[in-house]
């Protein structure tokens, strides 16, 4: 959980609160819409681990043989952050139109729930 510290506005650090959850439910969705969607996985796992959140294992055959430069492509797909422990993260959202993985996580997992829940 430490690593979303820069987004929680309730916990930090392995601090977990009933305010976390909607969260970490909203990065589920959105990642495992992603992957099934985008990526035709199906089998799909989530684990809580407590201090460090949530995980997921992707257990299809075709993931498993992923090369760790494929693997890396595809958690590069998920990247937003710019910046550093030096310096200021931020949301890249640059560029005349978003990307569809954003405009579809939004507009197809996020936006139910992101006001009644988030806001």
């Amino acid at each position: 959980m430490t690593d979303y510290d820069d987004v929680r506005y309730c916990c930090s650090g392995a601090d977990v609160c009933l305010d976390c959850w909607p969260l970490m439910t909203a990065a589920i969705k959105v990642i495992d819409t992603t992957l099934r969607d985008d990526f035709g996985f199906n089998h799909i796992l989530w684990v809580f681990s407590g201090r460090r959140g949530v995980h997921c294992w992707v257990c299809d055959g075709k993931a498993r043989r992923l090369s760790n430069e494929q693997r890396a492509a595809i958690a590069e797909y998920f990247h937003l952050y710019q910046g550093n422990e030096n310096s200021r993260k931020k949301i890249s959202l640059t560029g005349p139109v978003l990307h569809p993985f954003l405009a579809r996580s939004y507009t197809e997992v996020l936006k139910d729930s992101f006001e009644s829940q988030l806001l």
